[in-house]
């Protein structure tokens, strides 16, 4: 597709994008409408994500992993994702100590589903035989 292919097929889309019907539902691949993310869907998910912060800065890592659901997959850089939560907790109780872990959630979006949250987060990293250092990064 040419460049000024792509600017139409956009031009033509920017209006069905534009219109909303003011709920949280999207559309899916085959054109359904699913419903999004209930306000309390995204209470709970966001207390979800306050008790994990609260776990990792207590070194709870089992309550930590469990902020993930049995099948949850975390990125953590520089390694394969880890797939499920007996794995995120065997790579959790490996993390040096930290302190002071925060996080700042940009967004929680999903639908019936699937849901997810964005973020940055925030940590000093002590390592044994090096000054703390801090770590920060973004998540999803």
């Amino acid at each position: 597709m040419t460049q000024n292919h792509r600017l139409a097929a956009l031009m033509l889309l920017l209006p069905i994008l534009a219109c909303s019907t003011g709920t949280n539902d999207t559309l899916s691949s085959d054109g359904a409408t699913v419903a999004g993310l209930s306000d309390d869907d995204r209470r709970a998910i966001e207390r979800v994500t306050g008790e994990f912060v609260n776990a990792v800065n207590n070194a709870d890592w089992v309550a930590a992993a469990a902020a993930f659901a049995n099948d949850g997959v975390m990125m953590p850089p520089n390694v394969p994702a880890l797939e499920g939560r007996p794995a995120i907790l065997a790579w959790l109780e490996n993390y040096p100590p930290l302190d002071g872990f925060t996080i700042t959630v940009k967004r929680v979006d999903g639908r019936e589903d699937i849901a997810f949250v964005h973020g940055a987060y925030t940590m000093t990293v002590r390592v044994e035989g090096m000054e703390p250092f801090e770590d920060t990064g973004k998540f999803l």
